[in-house]
């Protein structure tokens, strides 16, 4: 991988997956999971471990069935379009060579990505399909493609957000988002081949606005994109998971708790799950 990035693993062996098959409740054992790979927030210029180490570790991806990685991608300078996008699509094409030994199914590769990391999520699930990715990664398509992508209050578009922010918004981010480049949006990037999406938001983000991820959905419905979108009534930007592994320096503001956003995980579950065939 480019210099700098990181990939940490949490692996499972065996689950005993329980399902209603003909009205009765049957155990059946899974071999192969999916595997989800994690790309934390902080604008490019830092990864936030509060939005990913609960979510990848304390209870959750885990205790569903999935096998979840931690992605350290490119920050700062290091950011430049492609380099982030390069880290992720080299991250797979690893989990996808280790599958056998660690019980991955290949065909059940998820990115899940949160603020900054679901900009590069939405980057990698609408460009897999460039041929300048085969020829830098010397790989065929398939082996980086994801399969499914979650993006967890996503920047879909600097343009727009500078629309709203101004135009000196984000000059302390990586450098991708500083780019100005049209690949670096990833409502511009959206076509037919994008991958299906779960996306979420809360109304009252006041870092980066819902607005970014109900103009992605606009722009998925053109191509009839399968995704499924949940815009939650209040919360800050960064909620993460939204209990109190993650939610600590918010909470002690005025007793405030932002309500039903801690859904969103298993709303997203039974989304991948039903996807994935899983």
């Amino acid at each position: 991988m480019l210099k700098g990035a990181r990939l940490n693993g949490y692996v499972l062996e065996k689950l005993e997956k329980r399902e209603i098959i003909k009205n009765k409740f049957i155990d059946r054992q899974v071999e192969n999971f999916p595997a989800v790979v994690i790309l934390g927030g902080g604008g490019y210029k830092e990864i936030d471990t509060y939005e990913i180490i609960p979510v990848a570790r304390n209870l959750n991806f885990l205790s569903k069935g999935y096998h979840s990685f931690i992605l350290d991608y490119s920050i700062g300078e290091n950011s430049s379009y492609p380099n982030p996008l390069i880290d992720v699509y080299e991250a797979i094409i690893f989990i996808k060579q280790k599958a056998e030994e660690w019980h991955i199914n290949k065909d059940k590769i998820i990115l899940i990505g949160f603020s900054a990391g679901a900009h590069l999520a939405g980057l990698c699930g609408t460009q897999w399909k460039l041929d300048s990715f085969e020829t830098l990664l010397n790989n065929k398509k398939k082996n980086f493609k994801p399969n499914a992508m979650v993006l967890c209050y996503p920047i879909t578009s600097m343009e727009l957000l500078r629309k709203e922010k101004g135009e000196n918004v984000g000059t302390n981010w990586g450098k991708i988002l500083q780019d100005n480049k049209e690949k670096s949006d990833v409502i511009k990037s959206i076509d037919q081949d994008t991958i299906p999406t779960f996306i979420w938001h809360t109304r009252t983000d006041g870092v980066v606005s819902s607005t970014q991820s109900i103009k992605m959905m606009e722009k998925m419905n053109e191509f009839n994109i399968p995704y499924e979108s949940h815009i939650f009534f209040d919360g800050f930007h960064g909620l993460s998971t939204n209990d109190t592994l993650t939610n600590y320096k918010f909470s002690v503001q005025d007793g405030y708790q932002p309500i039903n956003v801690d859904k969103w995980f298993e709303l997203m579950i039974n989304w991948l799950n039903k996807i994935l065939n899983y």
